[in-house]
């Protein structure tokens, strides 16, 4: 059986490379996939393999201002994703009416690297056990 990946959903490169920087050492490279566009982030979560989603919600797709109806899709697609979401304002985002109640963990963009590798130790051993 082939290990589970994560995917690193954010459209600025320097952010993803520096969550990918704290979490290959935990999970192996081949296991941290990246995705800059919509399209990307929706070609990566079909891959059965992807277990989880760390994504800004500010990826637009297109005719739209925010990320929340690509969070909407990508929850209906997979309801076995683990999705973490990084925002600068997770308050205001979860006062969000149309925001996905599926969508379990909200953080500030600042997630220290303890706290990410307990979401991600969280959904391994959950999908293991599934």
């Amino acid at each position: 059986m082939l290990a589970p990946t994560l995917v690193i959903a954010d459209p600025n490169p320097w952010v993803r490379h520096e969550l990918a920087l704290h979490i290959r050492p935990r999970l192996g490279a081949e296991s941290v996939h990246e995705a800059r566009s919509p399209s990307e982030v929706l070609a990566q979560v079909a891959d059965p393999r992807c277990r989880m989603l760390v994504i800004d919600p500010c990826m637009p797709t297109l005719g739209q201002t925010d990320g929340v109806p690509l969070l909407r899709r990508i929850c209906c697609l997979r309801r076995d994703l683990h999705i973490l979401v990084l925002a600068r304002q997770p308050q205001h985002l979860l006062r969000d009416k149309a925001f996905p109640r599926q969508i379990a963990h909200v953080c500030r963009k600042n997630i220290s690297a303890a706290w990410l590798y307990r979401f991600i130790d969280r959904a391994l051993t959950q999908s293991e056990a599934a």
